[in-house]
């Protein structure tokens, strides 16, 4: 009955080493990279668990990389300037498994979507003038650093922001969960933001800061008094003066 398994186990191991196998019977396979052939683009829907590594160039070139045999479980779709990204690998529990990497060259994105788990960073600085970042349904991560006009965030669930650098116009809504945003390092002339989440959003600001606390997160200002400050607190969350 042993030799029987063992034999079952080894036709399993080596016959479900391609593409072609089933999902939950296949491996990952060898690392490869593609470059993916797309069209003009502005705005990215990254579609469930990957690491995403955007650096700023003159072109535009999105690379992949991932196991060999899970290469056609990644949708490429564009749609207009919309290029959506999508993650379908499944059983992921039956093989070793690391998010697919991309790594997007732009000149200049202008909205950046995130449905699921991803970790967006930036490669150096980004000097985007106008970008708005959403994630909805999502538990991710996304660390840049910027040089922009404007910057808008629309969030809920427990996505966290990391950011540095600066920007003259920030505006801020939180709409439900517990994501947290880090700003401390991203210097603002104006801010709005509408907190309706649990977790808290530090901001530096040097002129303008406005908004309202709506749920029991906190909202702390960092780095210098701001000019002018008009906040509405409507629940348990505070307005802390964090520049002490």
């Amino acid at each position: 009955m042993r030799g029987i398994f063992a034999i079952i186990l080894t036709i399993l191991f080596f016959g479900c080493n391609d593409a072609d196998s089933p999902d939950c019977l296949k491996s990952s396979g060898e690392g490869v990279t593609r470059t993916i052939d797309i069209g003009d683009f502005n705005s990215l829907l990254i579609n469930n668990e990957f690491n995403v590594i955007l650096t700023e160039g003159p072109t535009r070139e999105v690379k992949l990389t991932i196991g060999e045999n899970l290469l056609n479980d990644i949708d490429f779709t564009l749609s207009g300037s919309l290029l959506e990204i999508t993650n379908q690998v499944s059983c992921k529990w039956t093989r070793d498994y690391n998010y697919p990497l991309l790594e997007i060259t732009h000149p200049n994105i202008s909205f950046i979507e995130i449905i699921g788990g991803s970790i967006i960073r930036s490669n150096g600085t980004l000097t985007y003038p106008n970008l708005s970042l959403k994630s909805k349904a999502s538990n991710g991560i996304i660390e840049l650093s910027l040089n922009s006009e404007s910057l808008s965030i629309d969030s809920n669930e427990i996505t966290n922001y990391l950011l540095d650098g600066n920007v003259s116009d920030l505006n801020l809504l939180f709409s439900s969960g517990d994501g947290r945003f880090e700003g401390a390092n991203l210097i603002c002339t104006n801010a709005r933001v509408i907190h309706n989440s649990s977790n808290d959003i530090i901001v530096n600001v040097t002129n303008q800061l406005t908004g309202e606390l709506n749920s029991t997160g906190d909202l702390i200002y960092v780095g210098q008094v701001p000019a002018e400050i008009s906040v509405e607190v409507k629940d348990r969350g505070n307005l802390i003066n964090g520049t002490n």
